[in-house]
């Protein structure tokens, strides 16, 4: 069974929290950046993790973010 996520929006409440509403736009680039290159390590590798599995990487990677306001 093939299932497809599409990513419609960036929490730009978050980013303003989080980097004083300063360059958003490049803190999405970089967000976007990094997602593409977790998704084509996976195509490339074979699809070995499912998709749930590259979710909770991603999750991972992001998880340990704190927010000091």
């Amino acid at each position: 069974m093939n299932k497809h996520y599409i990513f419609t929006e960036y929490d730009t409440n978050l980013s303003k929290i989080m980097y004083d509403d300063k360059y958003v736009d490049y803190h999405i680039e970089f967000f976007m950046a990094g997602l593409n290159a977790i998704i084509k390590k996976w195509l490339n590798n074979g699809y070995l993790e499912s998709p749930e599995e590259i979710n909770k990487i991603l999750q991972d990677e992001y998880k340990h973010i704190v927010i000091n306001k």
